[in-house]
């Protein structure tokens, strides 16, 4: 039996916590892959009809050589999904407490693949494989931390990024039935649909200079020259429009109003706009 079970991007890190995430955040998807092979023939087979998957969040209540026990916290979301197909992602789920409220003790997070033969049975499933996650702090103070944690995953969005993400060839993995596919990524809409729920990709590339480059058939930045009228100055010039560009990215995402401010929604207030659309005989943005 081979699992692999792939993180669409790592937690959070530093010295002073070590892995640590937010509350009101959705956990990095998880996808967990399962190929099962005849020992006799050498041949896949399919996993069992029962084959179910389950993600659970634990904090060590006692932790001696002679005993180990665990308590299970819970989870916001669809922690338990059917495997039976060889493939599942975890996506959407939330922790449902912090380590404030638990004495400031560090989760884990458990993955499991367990069967069991009557749903309605009390008989406790048999669990053909378990892995937990090393501690994580669950925080949600709202602390200078977190203002500077905040703008760093918000910064994912124009962060500069390296330059060999524009020739690499994505590709998106999947895997049913024990057999597993690969399937090019092409620069048109479905291509960037791929793109984004492949869960083999990690530490996806979201930068809009990057999207409109990669996938220039369907993707077009515009800006605001309400805001900024002399972008482009009197004369093109295309080594500093990309300079240019970035500065209102970021000037645009500090000035963005909070989500419930009625003016945020109309887009004569948008400093930059990021167009998704089925386009033809487009190259570049």
């Amino acid at each position: 039996m081979d699992i692999t079970i792939d993180l669409e991007r790592n937690f959070m890190h530093n010295d002073d916590l070590g892995w640590n995430w937010h509350k009101s955040w959705n956990l990095p998807n998880i996808a967990i892959n399962i190929k099962i092979t005849d020992p006799a023939t050498n041949e896949y087979i399919l996993p069992p009809a029962d084959l179910k998957a389950q993600l659970m969040a634990v904090k060590v209540l006692l932790n001696k050589a002679e005993q180990f026990k665990l308590t299970d916290l819970g989870l916001k979301g669809q922690f338990v999904q059917d495997l039976s197909e060889g493939q599942v992602t975890f996506s959407g789920i939330k922790f449902s407490s912090t380590s404030y409220n638990n004495d400031g003790v560090k989760f884990h997070l458990i993955v499991l693949l367990y069967v069991q033969d009557d749903a309605r049975s009390r008989a406790c499933p048999k669990i053909l494989y378990s892995k937990i996650s090393p501690p994580i702090f669950v925080d949600s103070r709202k602390s200078a931390r977190d203002a500077n944690t905040t703008k760093k995953v918000m910064n994912k969005y124009f962060d500069p990024f390296g330059p060999e993400n524009f020739e690499k060839t994505f590709v998106k993995r999947n895997t049913k039935f024990n057999e597993s596919k690969e399937e090019q990524i092409e620069n048109n809409l479905e291509g960037l649909s791929q793109y984004f729920t492949a869960p083999n990709i990690r530490n996806k590339v979201k930068h809009p200079f990057f999207l409109a480059t990669k996938f220039s058939k369907c993707v077009r930045i515009f800006y605001n020259r309400k805001f900024h009228p002399d972008i482009l100055g009197n004369e093109f010039n295309e080594n500093t429009l990309v300079q240019k560009l970035q500065k209102v990215l970021i000037e645009s995402s500090i000035k963005t109003k909070a989500k419930n401010d009625q003016n945020s929604k109309v887009f004569d207030n948008k400093h930059i706009i990021l167009l998704v659309e089925e386009l033809e005989n487009v190259n570049a943005f």
